[in-house]
Formats: C-alpha cells, sequence, structure tokens
C-alpha cells in the first residue's frame, strides 16, 4: 500500500504579482490553520439536446476555469500586513529622519519643514527638538510640508532641527485606496505536488479576537486556474501571533475592559471577468465596493452601547494589539473612527449577562475609507 500524504507538511507561501496572472514564486510563507481550502472553478454546459434518443444528456462540455482559495491563519504580525494590502489598503511609511528647517512659534502646536515630508504615517510619531516639549508627538498631519504637535511650542524658530520618529521602527500606515488591489501568486504545497495559483485577488479577510484565545484570520481568494510548479524553501515568521489578552479597545475615546470578542470583516466583492478571448482563464479578478462591518459581544453592565444603536451617535471603535515580542515589539491598531452600532441584543443563556453588537464601518475622511490601520515594526519598506 503506497502510504497517504502528511498533512502538516502542507506549506502555503504568497508575493505581490508584478503582472496580473503572471506567476512569481513566494517570498513570504504562512503557517496555516486547519488547513488551506482551494477549490477548482470549472464551468460545465450539459448538453440535453433533442436528438432521438430517450436519454437526457448526450453530451458535457467545459467552459471556463478559475480559482477560489480559503486560507486561514494565525495573526502573526509578519504577515498580516500582506492581507491588508491584498483587501486594497495602500501603505504608507514614516520612519526615523532628522530635518534642520523647522519652523515654530512659540505657543503653538503648528510645525513647519519644506524637506520633513510629513504624510499619515507620522501621526503618533515621537518628534524631538528645540522649542519642542519632552514626550510630544504629531497630533495630525495638513500636508508634507505642515502638522499639528501635541504640545505647543515653548519658543519662535526658524531653521530648527528636529528628529521625527525612534529608532529601528517604521510605521506602515494602510488606507483603502481607490484603485484595484494588487494581484497575488498564493503556492501550495500538499505533501504530494506544489500547485501555483496565479492573479489572485483577496475576496473576504476576517479578523477575530477572544480575550482567551489568539487573534484569527480567515481569507477567502479568488483567481486563475492552477498550474504545477517548483517546490518553494519556506522562511516562517519569528514572533508569536497576537493574543487577545494583548489587545485593548477604546470606543468613542473612552478605554473599555468589558469586550469579549471582536470580529472584523472586510469584503472587496470580487469578481472574476470572462470574455472571449480564446482562454478558458479570466480576462481579470475584478474587485468591487469595499466594505466593512464589525461584531462584538461584551459584558452588559448598562446601556452605554445599547444608546449607540438608539442615538445613533456612530462614536470611534479602536483596537490596539502590543506585541510583547520583537525589538522593536510590533503594535497593530485598526481604527474606524465612524460606526453606526445596528443591533444590540442581550444574551442571558449564560453566567452572566452579555451583548451582541452588530456594527457598520462608515467611510470618512480621519480614516480614508471604513477604517484605518497603523502597524508599527522594524521592518523598513512599503508592503
Amino acid at each position: 500500500m503506497t502510504a497517504p500524504f502528511l498533512s502538516r507538511i502542507t506549506m502555503v507561501g504568497l508575493i505581490k504579482e508584478v503582472t496580473e496572472g503572471t506567476y512569481l514564486g513566494p517570498t513570504t510563507f504562512i503557517p496555516v490553520n486547519g488547513g488551506p481550502k482551494p477549490v477548482d472553478e470549472v464551468g460545465y454546459e450539459d448538453d440535453t439536446s433533442l436528438a432521438n434518443s430517450r436519454a437526457k444528456l448526450r453530451g458535457v462540455y467545459q467552459t471556463t476555469k478559475d480559482t477560489t482559495y480559503g486560507l486561514d491563519f494565525l495573526a502573526y504580525f509578519e504577515s498580516i500586513a500582506h492581507f491588508l494590502v491584498a483587501a486594497g489598503f495602500a501603505d504608507t511609511i514614516a520612519a526615523k529622519r532628522t530635518v534642520s528647517d523647522g519652523v515654530t512659534t512659540i505657543s503653538s502646536p503648528n510645525i513647519t519643514s519644506a524637506t520633513a515630508a510629513f504624510n499619515s504615517a507620522d501621526v503618533g510619531s515621537a518628534i524631538t527638538g528645540t522649542g519642542i516639549p519632552a514626550a510630544t508627538t504629531i497630533l495630525s498631519v495638513q500636508s508634507a510640508t505642515a502638522a499639528t504637535l501635541s504640545a505647543n511650542a515653548t519658543a519662535n524658530g526658524t531653521g530648527v532641527s528636529f528628529v521625527i520618529g525612534t529608532t529601528g521602527q517604521t510605521r506602515h500606515n494602510f488606507r483603502l485606496s481607490n484603485s484595484q488591489p494588487p494581484s497575488y501568486s498564493l503556492t501550495d504545497y500538499d505533501g504530494y505536488e506544489t500547485l501555483g495559483y496565479p492573479g489572485c485577488r483577496l475576496d473576504q479577510l476576517d479578523i477575530t479576537i477572544d480575550a482567551k484565545a489568539a487573534i484569527k484570520c480567515q481569507s477567502q481568494w479568488k483567481g486563475w486556474p492552477a498550474a504545477s510548479q517548483s517546490q518553494p524553501t519556506p522562511t516562517w515568521p519569528a514572533l508569536p501571533p497576537g493574543l487577545g489578552w494583548e489587545v485593548a479597545h477604546t470606543i468613542g475615546g473612552t478605554s473599555v475592559a468589558r469586550i469579549l470578542q471582536t470580529g472584523i470583516t472586510v469584503k472587496s466583492n470580487t469578481e472574476p471577468i470572462h470574455v472571449a478571448q480564446n482562454s478558458q482563464s479570466p480576462l481579470t479578478v475584478f474587485a468591487g465596493e469595499s466594505e466593512a462591518s464589525l461584531k462584538v459581544k461584551g459584558i452588559r453592565i448598562d446601556d452605554t452601547e445599547r444608546n449607540h444603536v438608539l442615538n445613533n451617535d456612530q462614536p470611534a471603535y479602536v483596537t490596539t494589539v502590543t506585541s510583547p515580542s520583537g525589538s522593536p515589539a510590533p503594535v497593530l491598531t485598526i481604527t474606524a473612527s465612524v460606526t453606526a452600532w445596528k443591533k444590540a441584543p442581550t444574551d442571558r443563556s449564560g453566567k452572566y449577562m452579555t451583548a451582541d453588537y452588530d456594527l457598520d464601518a462608515v467611510a470618512n475622511t480621519t480614516d480614508g475609507g471604513p477604517f484605518q490601520v497603523l502597524l508599527v515594526n522594524g521592518v523598513a519598506s512599503a508592503y
């Protein structure tokens, strides 16, 4: 008897493509949680023509080919950023830098510099220099040359030298782009063969945070048909995944310590488009509108969350994951600045009362979409 193949030697990798549908070998490998779920989506046309026969089916003809691919994984800090980019959230980075043309005004939080190249990823960055109080951060960015500090300057200054950022840290700010998300090549080795799935676009990403567990992610992709490829040599994440106890939540700017679970869903509503081009493969996998929603389970101690449903006050919902591991230790912050709370039914089936909240993340100018993500780590280049 031929021995069966061992599931645990499965490996899955991915890479952003240069040209949609042109396969590339993987550079990032994802430890898979529960096994990948590739499905060959092959169209068939049944021929039930009347042809002087009692038999109903006189032929079956193959039409189009594409792929769906399910990939579940723990939220490793080295991995999750790739899925945010695949969901259509472009990565803007800010690293430590020094400028020498700063302009400050005493008793004002405004600062300008012709060379600072401020961007959205600078919000929250430390900034030091003459006339800038200790522990000051960048509160907001108006343009590439102007920003607002978290504290007023203590002196007038022209040609001021100041330092933005922290040594060894890069801030990655992910915001929704109006462009089509990049396509990816997925590579799947199952112990028997290696298949490459080119032209894949992320259809849906689910992030589940449970206070008693590791943070888990589920992803669904749609792509072009698979083809045999060479078996790659993997490298795996060095840091542990994010854990539920490492998470802190704020609602409407107030810290809350009663959230049991948070589920975040991002949908890209993708569709393979097939045209008459002498090929069974799609012309493209097209990403439609982007939408985001949250499902939150919390301990019910009063009507605070229920009132968000009744009053439609649409508070900000912010989730921050701070890893105790690594140098620098990564920090992941998911900010939905405007959330519409739709339902808040109570659950009295357990030992204590809880409630389940359904939220929609509403597009807004602060986030540049339904939400934004800030990842602070030591990766110097954009994902």
